[in-house]
């Protein structure tokens, strides 16, 4: 077995050597370093429905330490078909001390040496700052819409909130002015079946703060009844705000770059039978994303593209389902109330995801118990994959 000198005292500060595929590292309870051969884990977790999604940095191009994002608490690395687990651990500066100490060897001090200097210029990294950032939200009268505009406006945003129904819109911007001022937050009327009333509400947005810098395409309903207002709202509706938002971003037009993110519900990540036109929408979505970010000239554009997609949380659109619209047997509804969560934990996600330094084709997947990133251009739906979670 080949050693690797790890300190899990020291946030993101892992020496990592050449690797050969197949050999298995652990290094304690800390975590630290764990490399697993992905075919027999594979093999023996093919059964298990919650091992299927893979975690993967987006476009991670080293291993370097020193291009690991410390905010991170996991990192699969793709290596042919096997997959590196890092774990990375964040460290007090009493057990930085203590480790450094401990190293009695002139090897082990200039390797110590090295992962702490690794560790700082990745702990020093900066990542996407939300302050002053003037954020587009859609469906964002309630839900994880108005949740998102709240976390943002205490982050020091400005938002330009949406909804199709006009009178809890109004309602939340008063309740949000009133902490936040009465300047960093507008809401106005939206249906995102329109294109020329999408169009004509950022332009209103941009007439009021300025620019935008990140959208946010959150609106969405979940009606198997009424499958067509369905796919305009949550997935024709979404592609309106991408290609408008990134025609005001594109530096080759003017525009100052910034952040699309979409919201795909966690239906898009498998297949869902009881209600399949929701679920095919929600794989739309997760595609497109995902295709938009594979842009070659994205990076030159200065426009970044995420998908943050979630287990059902106590939101309206669940509170108020039907059982005969959305065609759910018993065993449906009691799974989707086993695996429902609180909307805290998507604001959670949805943060670490729009603050990543480097955003683009990144997907967040939350659920009940964990948070994972995916690779969206490698992802294939009902494959299972061996993974450590996150928390």
């Amino acid at each position: 077995m080949k050693e690797f000198n790890t300190n899990a005292g020291i946030s993101g500060a892992i020496q990592l050597e050449k690797l050969r595929t197949g050999q298995e590292f652990s290094s304690g309870p800390d975590g630290g370093l764990e490399l697993q051969d992905l075919p027999n884990r594979q093999q023996r977790a093919s059964h298990n429905h919650q091992n299927q999604y893979l975690a993967l940095l987006p476009k991670f191009k080293s291993e370097s330490p020193a291009e690991l994002n410390s905010a991170m608490t996991l990192v699969l690395l793709m290596k042919e078909r096997y997959i590196t687990t890092l774990r990375i651990i964040t460290a007090t500066t009493a057990a930085t001390t203590a480790a450094t100490t401990a190293a009695t060897t002139a090897a082990t001090t200039a390797a110590t040496a090295a992962a702490t200097a690794s560790a700082t210029a990745a702990a020093t990294m900066p990542l996407f700052e939300l302050g002053s950032k003037v954020c587009f939200i859609t469906g964002g009268a309630q839900g994880f819409g108005r949740a998102y505009a709240k976390a943002l406006l205490e982050r020091g945003s400005k938002i330009l909130l949406s909804d199709v129904n006009e009178e809890i819109g109004s309602a939340t911007e008063r309740h949000l002015a009133r902490s936040f001022g009465a300047d960093n937050i507008r809401f106005e009327p939206l249906d995102v079946t329109s294109r020329k009333q999408f169009e004509y509400v950022f332009k209103k947005a941009i007439d009021q703060f300025g620019q935008i810098d990140v959208m946010v395409n959150n609106a969405g309903i979940m009606d198997e009844s009424k499958r067509r207002l369905m796919v305009d709202t949550n997935f024709i509706g979404t592609v309106a705000g991408t290609e408008i938002a990134y025609e005001h971003m594109r530096r080759d037009k003017g525009g100052k770059g910034g952040r699309i993110i979409n919201t795909a519900p966690a239906a898009g990540l498998s297949n869902n039978y009881p209600v399949p036109v929701y679920c095919g929408v929600a794989h739309a979505i997760r595609a497109f994303t995902a295709s938009m970010s594979e842009q070659p000239n994205c990076a030159d554009l200065g426009i970044e593209f995420g998908t943050i997609c979630s287990n059902h949380a106590a939101t309206e659109i669940v509170s108020t389902l039907n059982g005969d619209k959305v065609n759910f047997i018993s065993s449906m509804q009691a799974k989707l109330a086993q695996e429902t969560l609180g909307i805290e934990r998507v604001v959670e996600g949805f943060l670490d995801l729009v603050t990543l330094e480097a955003m683009n084709g990144a997907l967040l997947f939350v659920s009940r118990h964990r948070k994972v990133f995916m690779e969206t251009h490698s992802f294939e739906i009902g494959k299972s994959y061996s993974q450590r979670q996150s928390n």
